[in-house]
């Protein structure tokens, strides 16, 4: 309540002057509240002014406070995946003999856990397909004085070369791609990273036991981790990828430190034998410094058998006997130790009731776009969650007019979706050692990076307006953006408010758009399209611990939230020294142009 009093204290005063106002003006109608100091005179006139002026403060208090109630519900219908906890996430390494006749390609979404901790198991699942049985790397080197074939022609600008031997692959693997994490000190994972996407300026394979520097038309090389089916948790249908994808990045960035190979070219020209990639770089950037620092590449650095790894699991909550004496009632895990879940979303809710002995009514989310679909018998289920104290949630039974539903013998069951919350990052650590679920031979489970503490988006300092204004896309123009409101948008993004990212983002130093006409397409299928170029200018050096290709792909991906139809923006980003890092290429809101 003292929160509320000089809310009250404000309207009471404001409503005693518009009385007085109100009856110097109208003394024929409004007469008695004319009043005299505090009071008008009339115990009744007062009472229901200050009843008058409580009412007004509570309303004027809520939306000070952001009205926390209203932006959540909307910004679950219209981007229902921005405020779900992140979930803790790590690096895993599974391991498998080649000659295991039980080895096999283990997909998205396998499960490992943990011995029990505390009488809790900690459940973890995979975020990208692993090949546990592929051979690890024989050899990776990087070298500025080295020695080609005498037929191989190197482009002008050749400055260095990074060198990867691999042995013979398994057949199943000839034409796939493999995911390699690229493990290191983080300004290590960077240049790395920056030389192979920015620099590389020829590719060639050099089968075992030849002398040949077989040349290929493109680096087989791409940067893995942006697509849907990459993503930390199953997206939602109405999810923005743009919105997910910087999410993620400022709560794991090393989801994104995965090098994707293609194998087919490789393979085509080494047969049933390995051989060597080697990957001719241009000039480097700070070229003594980056030299130096990717003089330690080794094949410990590049690590097929690896993916990220979410703590997520699904359980069941605590069945709730619906008594009608509170408008909602406490969500709780079913477990002997529930204090030690996080849940993160509710899957399904159920009604069921005793009374008739029906079979059980599956619930729809209250804030849904469904609601003139539905008849007007349809009940739904509402969450909300309170922070303070601690973190709790609550689930309301309502109909359509948002009335609780009506007396009887009825309960309430639900399926879950649950982390372990900060547990995860307190427990688990590189040492720990965890199983498959579905045992697979002698399948060895190795965590790489110990995991994220969980984060949540505030909503304080109207973190949710913003977010609610930045998602309204169409209601300004992406030309209208200054420097400043970028970084902003970009902060509203940052959940886990490290000072990396927050150097990250202030490293971006200018941007400029210009409207322009270009071709697009390639054959017949070309046409003239509208776009717009978008200059943004960086702080390399704010850029070293995560490396300018990567956020430059981020921010190519959060632009291309901003087009309309039929128009694409095209991103160039260049240093503080005037100099061309990268032009991405042509992109309407996920996609790329030929």
């Amino acid at each position: 309540m003292e929160r509320l009093l000089p809310y009250y204290e404000r309207e009471l005063a404001s409503l005693r002057e518009s009385c007085r106002e109100l009856s110097q003006r109208y003394p024929s109608l409004a007469g008695l509240l004319a009043g005299v100091g505090e009071s008008t005179g009339d115990p009744s006139v007062d009472t229901m002014i200050q009843a008058t002026a409580l009412l007004t403060a509570r309303v004027a208090k809520r939306l000070d406070d952001d009205y926390p109630q209203f932006t959540e519900a909307l910004l679950t219908m219209i981007e229902p995946d921005l405020l779900r906890p992140t979930v803790p996430a790590s690096i895993v390494e599974i391991r498998q003999d080649a000659g295991d006749a039980s080895a096999k390609v283990l997909p998205r979404g396998t499960s490992f856990h943990s011995p029990v901790i505390d009488g809790v198991r900690l459940d973890f699942s995979t975020v990208y397909d692993i090949h546990p049985a592929v051979p690890p790397l024989a050899a990776a080197t990087f070298a500025t004085d080295f020695d080609v074939p005498p037929s191989v022609r190197l482009p002008r600008d050749a400055s260095a070369r990074i060198s990867l031997r691999w042995p013979a692959m398994p057949p199943d693997l000839a034409g796939s791609r493999l995911r390699l994490f690229v493990d290191g000190e983080r300004s290590f994972v960077a240049a790395l990273i920056d030389a192979l996407f920015l620099h590389t300026v020829a590719a060639y394979v050099q089968p075992d036991g030849s002398g040949t520097w077989l040349p290929l038309d493109r680096p087989p090389l791409a940067l893995a981790g942006w697509d849907d089916e990459d993503a930390l948790m199953a997206p939602s249908a109405q999810s923005t990828p743009a919105c997910r994808l910087i999410k993620e990045f400022f709560a794991f960035p090393e989801k994104f430190n995965f090098v994707e190979l293609d194998l087919a070219p490789f393979c085509a020209r080494t047969g049933d034998a390995g051989g060597m990639l080697h990957l001719v770089l241009g000039r480097l950037p700070g070229e003594a410094q980056t030299i130096r620092t990717l003089a330690a590449l080794g094949p410990q650095h590049l690590r097929p058998s690896c993916a990220p790894a979410v703590n997520l699991s699904a359980h069941a909550a605590v069945p709730i006997q619906l008594d009608h004496h509170t408008p909602d009632y406490p969500l709780k895990v079913s477990h002997k130790r529930s204090d030690a879940f996080d849940i993160v979303g509710v899957r399904e809710v159920r009604l069921v009731d005793s009374g008739t002995g029906g079979a059980p009514e599956v619930l729809e989310p209250l804030y849904t776009l469904r609601h003139a679909m539905a008849p007007d018998s349809t009940r739904y289920w509402s969450m909300r969650t309170v922070t303070e104290p601690e973190r709790r949630h609550h689930i309301a039974i309502v109909d359509g007019a948002l009335h609780p539903v009506g007396a009887g013998k009825q309960t309430v069951s639900a399926d879950l979706l649950c982390s372990n919350g900060a547990m995860a990052a307190q427990t688990i650590d590189t040492r720990s050692l965890c199983e498959l679920h579905d045992s697979n031979g002698n399948a060895e489970v190795r965590f790489l990076r110990r995991p994220t503490r969980p984060y949540y988006f505030s909503s304080d300092e109207g973190v949710h307006w913003r977010l609610v204004a930045q998602l309204a896309l169409g209601s300004r123009a992406i030309t209208s953006l200054g420097v400043d409101e970028l970084r902003a948008l970009l902060s509203l993004y940052d959940v886990a408010r490290l000072p990396s990212t927050a150097r990250l983002i202030a490293g971006i130093q200018d941007v400029a758009f210009t409207t322009v006409m270009t071709w697009v397409g390639s054959g017949a299928h070309t046409c003239l399209m509208p776009g717009i170029d978008i200059r943004l200018t960086l702080d390399t050096s704010a850029c070293a611990g995560t490396g300018v290709y990567v956020f430059a792909c981020l921010l190519d991906r959060f632009f291309g939230l901003y087009t309309q139809i039929n128009v694409f923006t095209r991103l160039t980003v260049w240093s503080s020294q005037d100099e061309e890092l990268l032009t991405c290429p042509p992109r309407t809101a996920r996609f790329t142009l030929a």
